[in-house]
């Protein structure tokens, strides 16, 4: 209660005649990791009037008419909400027009490229990491914007994955070219900030997974990278998506190659059985690079390389 007195949650009034009141009651529940009265900040738009607590009626008949929102009302999330998305746009921040609970801060003016040219790539093509480790230390906020960029690609930007990913591993010895690389990012999404993601209603969830690897591509450790994308092939729905460096080193491009399928395909098998249990998935589909060897050929030259592992990874796949 003294949470309700000190939001000013309600004020004493009778009830209008046209009006009908509502119940309340209270209710009691530990909880871990919560904001405290977070729901009392949110303002109502509308008359809502309300039961006196029990325990806490003064016996007058009046009713409670509420100004804040209370745990329980069907506005109180979307009141809330308004409260907060008002607040932090104050503070300078911006809301994404294709995922409504995200924000991010105004990197870009931070930062001093208000003013910048547009890219129109977020990074060279072919490149990695060691391109970027030559040349003078750079002592400024690189961590702090490689930190801020690293978000979006996982939850609606894939196109900056594999940048970010890279530039990401230069963070403990960040140079002048790093940070220019990191700042072509920052370009790139400048000009590209109304591209979004648009979901279409399914009739059909065939799953479809788009796949590719590199060789041995970064000259430090000579571990390959990996990327694919996982789809509702007839209304072309992305749903996963994953570019990394491989955890080891492959001895061929066949290798790279097989060890993102059998990655690609664990994924894949695990979005089917997660839709499946909501809607009926018939086909999946594996789609190659036009460089990408077929599954039989990779199957074969794995197995002689490495047998054991070879028959592991191949077996992700057989029913392909």
């Amino acid at each position: 209660m003294e949470s309700m007195e000190e939001n000013d949650v309600w004020d004493l009034e009778e009830l209008p005649m046209d009006i009908k009141d509502i119940s309340c009651r209270w209710v009691l529940r530990k909880k871990r990791d919560d904001v405290k009265t977070a729901f009392l900040n949110g303002e109502l738009n509308e008359n809502i009037y309300m039961y006196q607590p029990k325990g806490y009626d003064d016996n007058t008949g009046r009713k409670c008419k509420l100004k804040k929102s209370l745990y329980g009302l069907k506005q109180a999330p979307r009141q809330w909400y308004q409260k907060f998305l008002n607040f932090v746009n104050k503070l300078g921040f911006k809301q994404l027009n294709s995922e409504y609970c995200i924000f991010i801060s105004k990197i870009v003016e931070k930062h001093k490229m208000i003013d910048s040219n547009p890219s129109s790539i977020p990074i060279e093509t072919k490149a990695t990491a060691a391109m970027f480790e030559k040349g003078n230390h750079f002592n400024g906020a690189y961590r702090e914007l490689a930190g801020s960029l690293l978000y979006l690609p996982y939850v609606c930007r894939p196109d900056i994955l594999f940048a970010v990913n890279c530039l990401s591993e230069l963070q403990e010895h960040p140079t002048d070219s790093a940070w220019c690389a990191l700042k072509k990012i920052l370009r790139y999404l400048k000009g590209t900030a109304k591209m979004k993601i648009n979901y279409k209603k399914c009739n059909l969830y065939d799953s479809d997974l788009s796949l590719d690897a590199d060789w041995g591509s970064n000259l430090n450790d000579r571990k390959s990278v990996s990327g694919y994308l996982i789809m509702f092939l007839f209304c072309n729905n992305p749903v996963l998506w994953c570019v990394n460096k491989q955890k080891c080193i492959a001895l061929s491009s066949t290798e790279a190659e097989i060890i993102a399928l059998s990655k690609g395909v664990q994924d894949l098998l695990w979005i089917k059985g997660i839709a499946s249990e909501i809607v009926c998935v018939k086909n999946l589909i594996v789609q190659f690079s036009p460089t990408f060897l077929s599954p039989r050929t990779c199957r074969r030259l794995i197995i002689l390389s490495r047998p054991a592992e070879g028959d592991v990874e191949c077996s992700y796949f057989r029913l392909f």
